[in-house]
């Protein structure tokens, strides 16, 4: 049996290797009650926990707002990717190689995806290493007056923009195309020049991880109190950051 190109026999071994209650504690606190375990959902807002997720049958269930499936249909949902995504991020998650895919839109999807991440991960190592630098001293002053350690700033990857030019040739180098920049949130384009530019220039870095550790898009917050900028600038929705999750 072929499901969305998968071999059903591949897919009962990716959900059998992914036990549902260790994936989803990954994203949300639990708590046993009997026989099932009991969260509060991430799909809706509320106080009480109204998800169930039963170990022995392997499928979650919000009584709240009805969203219900296995492994699969969770990570689809909490991470807003399609179903061959989160086959791959399961299939990652239990060491799994992936299985030979013929179809040629899948594979097209996937390259952009993984472009996509590459480009964000390589911009949040570039951020980081600048906060290293002389030219980041006026954001390590504002780190430490918002009482910042040095262990918070390494733990959630803070980083600087030092300059509007300096994040496009570093990509560039890397063989990163305009398109690529522009598509992954990185890089803006002004329109009278046709210059490309750091879209968060000057800013003080936090970058957006998700439950796997992947960066999937950035927040900017400027320290130079100019009245005339925003005080956060933000990754608009890309391909991997959908802003209203």
């Amino acid at each position: 049996m072929i499901n969305k190109g998968f071999n059903q026999a591949f897919l009962d071994e990716l959900i059998e290797k992914n036990d549902i209650v260790s994936v989803i504690s990954k994203y949300v606190t639990l708590t046993r009650r009997g026989s099932n375990y009991w969260a509060c959902c991430p799909f809706h807002m509320e106080k009480t926990p109204s998800m169930s997720i039963k170990e022995d049958g392997q499928f979650f269930k919000c009584f709240g707002c009805g969203e219900a499936g296995n492994v699969i249909s969770f990570v689809r949902k909490i991470e807003d990717v399609d179903f061959v995504k989160a086959v791959e991020i399961l299939a990652k998650n239990a060491g799994m190689k992936m299985p030979e895919d013929d179809n040629e839109d899948i594979r097209k999807k996937k390259y952009e995806r993984d472009r996509m991440l590459s480009v964000l991960k390589a911009t949040s190592d570039y951020y980081i290493d600048n906060l290293k630098t002389v030219e980041a001293n006026n954001h390590i002053d504002y780190i430490r007056k918002r009482g910042l350690s040095d262990e918070m700033v390494t733990k959630f990857k803070i980083g600087a923009s030092v300059d509007f030019y300096g994040l496009i040739k570093h990509l560039r180098k890397l063989g990163f195309t305009e398109k690529e920049m522009i598509d992954s949130g990185v890089a803006g384009k002004n329109e009278q020049s046709g210059l490309l530019y750091d879209f968060y220039g000057t800013r003080l870095i936090f970058p957006i991880i998700n439950g796997l550790g992947e960066v999937v898009g950035f927040s900017g917050r400027d320290i130079s109190n100019d009245p005339q900028r925003a005080k956060y600038k933000n990754t608009p929705q890309t391909l991997v950051f959908n802003k209203s999750q």
